[in-house]
């Protein structure tokens, strides 16, 4: 209130004229402020939008690919499906996303569902793997294991690159499942889901004479 008095008095000492153009100048700036109002207000709320993904998602990204691959053909009926077989590798590269470097604390694997199917193996062409882990579905709980002499914790920063070639074993049948990625970055720490595009993998036992 004291401010409004205050431009008051002002604008009562100016002259005719000049008291005119202060009029029109302030309704101008006024207009143009208006104008610019939802600009203004858009951009406040990117910037917030912003901030807030950076707060909140995953500080690095992730890409995975299946190496190394034999199949199970299961066959129902007159339908076929070809599961990768036990034995097979997923190639996960993971990217750092941020300006602070990001600490790979661990990777775990969980099991989605068993079902105790066998099929016909079918093989193809294998690939030499890179660096090497293995995840054992079978195990109780499920782990993953490092099968050179580097293990976690790994550290990436922006622009850089881990691959890890995960081998994935199996004798109990057909399995879904997915891995899990645990990190830190600065007071901020989390673990991130792996999978196919959002559904879980799928690996089948490679002896049909075997069960759970």
């Amino acid at each position: 209130m004291s401010g409004l008095c205050g431009a008051t008095v002002l604008l009562l000492a100016i002259p005719d004229k000049a008291l005119a153009w202060a009029v029109a100048g302030g309704a101008a700036a006024a207009t143009a402020l208006g104008q610019r109002a939802p600009e203004l207000i858009g951009e406040a709320i990117k910037g917030r939008r912003r901030t807030h993904e950076l707060e909140t998602a995953d500080p690095f990204t992730t890409d995975v690919r299946l190496r190394n691959i034999d199949y199970v053909t299961f066959t129902d009926g007159s339908q076929t499906e070809d599961v990768p077989a036990s034995g097979h590798t997923v190639q996960l590269i993971v990217t750092g996303a941020l300006p602070e470097a990001v600490l790979l604390t661990d990777l775990r694997v969980e099991v989605i569902a068993w079902s105790p199917r066998f099929g016909a193996l079918s093989r193809h062409a294998a690939e030499v793997p890179r660096r090497r882990f293995e995840a054992l579905l079978d195990a109780r709980p499920p782990q993953v294991k490092a099968l050179d002499s580097s293990d976690f914790p790994y550290a990436i920063k922006s622009q850089e690159s881990e691959a890890f070639d995960i081998k994935i074993t199996t004798e109990a049948g057909d399995v879904q499942w997915v891995l899990w990625l645990d990190w830190q970055s600065g007071k901020r720490s989390g673990s991130t889901r792996v999978d196919l595009g959002g559904h879980p993998f799928r690996t089948a036992a490679r002896d049909s004479q075997r069960a759970r």
